[in-house]
Order: structure tokens, then C-alpha cells, then sequence
């Protein structure tokens, strides 16, 4: 049996109403053995479905997938590319700043040959 994570266990959990829903319109007395096969199709596309969308609605929420193991979702830089991956104060090195030149940065020669 796969190990799944609490993530995949809530989804599952959202596919027992659609899963019942279908039950009861086939009839809870009749075996799942004695499904015809649109019976059977329809239980799949109940369960299917309801775990796609649960999922999926995880997913967005978190904006990434989470990776196993890692305990919070992780920003990804390309879909938020504004928010700093960081807060300011995390920062501990500053890169020097540059003078703004408004020239080619070449004005201060005397002559344009180097030698």
C-alpha cells in the first residue's frame, strides 16, 4: 500500500460524499460485485473528480506542490516574482551601489587610444 501524505489522506476524505452520493443512487443494498459497468464508471468518475478538485484546490492554495518531507509550501519565484523571497531584514550582505553617470562613462579620457 502506498504511503500518502496528510495532504493525499484530506483528498481522499473529500472523495466519501461524491463516492456515497453515487451509492445512493444505485442503492446501498446492491453489492459493488453487482455494478454494471456505467454504475461502475460513474462511482470512478465521483471518486476521480473529487480527488482532482481537492487536490487541486490544495494546490493553489499553497501556490507550489509541496515537496515530501519539506514542512511549509515554498514561494515559487516565478509566479509571485514580486513578493522577495525573503523579508528585508533576513538580508545580512548589502551590494554596493553604484554613482549614476549619465554619460558613456568614457568622458573623463583625454584621448580614446590607450596607448
Amino acid at each position: 500500500m502506498p504511503d500518502f501524505t496528510a495532504i493525499e489522506r484530506t483528498a481522499m476524505n473529500a472523495c466519501l460524499k461524491p463516492f456515497g452520493a453515487v451509492a445512493e443512487a444505485v442503492g446501498f443494498d446492491k453489492p459493488l460485485g453487482a455494478y454494471s459497468e456505467q454504475q461502475a464508471l460513474q462511482v470512478i468518475e465521483a471518486i476521480v473528480s473529487a480527488w482532482t478538485q481537492a487536490m487541486a484546490a490544495h494546490h493553489e492554495q499553497t501556490l507550489t506542490p509541496p515537496v515530501r518531507g519539506l514542512g511549509t509550501p515554498v514561494r515559487d519565484p516565478l509566479r509571485d516574482p514580486l513578493r522577495p523571497a525573503r523579508p528585508e531584514s533576513a538580508h545580512t550582505t548589502v551590494a554596493p551601489t553604484m554613482p549614476q553617470t549619465t554619460g558613456s562613462g568614457f568622458e573623463d579620457m583625454d584621448d580614446d587610444i590607450p596607448f
